[in-house]
């Protein structure tokens, strides 16, 4: 592994590759843990998107095991921009911790984003471990909001009304949404004002 790091770097100046060994048998032999990188245009085009940074992890699969971290953000033309990336041990508090930490010292360096995830247990622990001075915010991804509802409720009509007062921008127009959900199902109006509005 550190020849091909070493070579990645090598081939692209200016990218971040970080790795984490573990330390076995007094330091006698080391294994790898971790590896978190981000290639130079990723970096510098970050500038140039807008304040968002949408993460999420999916499981490794074949001989070797373990879960990509993967953080994108929005470009100018309102595409999707990759910035960083992370093979750990899994999706788990430490893990994000680490990932969210190499992401604003090496990459983004910026504050006042806003972070839009699933509502990872990992995620949500190592966020909130975030020193608050970064500025940084949570926010939920609707498209697993809005799924994780249907699983609970099992009804279309019931997502798509949630969808559209999510995507009001208007408190006005958020609240009739709201009022329209209770209307026709109480149960699920309930269920939603149980989680913070601006999330």
């Amino acid at each position: 592994m550190p020849r091909l790091i070493l070579a990645m770097e090598d081939k692209n100046p200016g990218s971040v590759f970080v790795p984490s060994y573990e330390d076995f048998y007094g330091g006698a032999k080391r294994v790898f843990k971790r590896l978190f990188w981000a290639f130079k245009p990723c970096i510098d085009g970050f500038t140039h998107c807008l304040p968002i940074i949408q993460v999420d992890g999916t499981f490794l699969t074949g001989k070797y095991k373990g879960t990509l971290l993967v953080a994108t953000s929005v470009d100018g033309s309102m595409q999707l921009f990759p910035l960083a990336f992370a093979i750990v041990e899994s999706e788990n508090n430490l893990s994000w911790a680490w990932f969210f930490s190499q992401l604003y010292t090496r990459v983004t360096q910026r504050k006042d984003i806003a972070i839009l995830s699933d509502r990872h247990h990992g995620i949500r622990h190592a966020f909130y471990d975030l020193p608050e001075e970064l500025g940084w915010k949570w926010r939920w991804c609707i498209r697993h909001f809005k799924s994780n509802y249907g699983k609970h409720f099992g009804r279309t009509y019931g997502q798509r009304a949630v969808w559209h007062a999510a995507i009001a921008f208007q408190t006005r127009k958020f609240v009739d949404k709201m009022k329209s959900i209770r209307e026709v199902h109480s149960e699920d109006a309930d269920w939603l004002e149980t989680h913070p509005y601006e999330r």
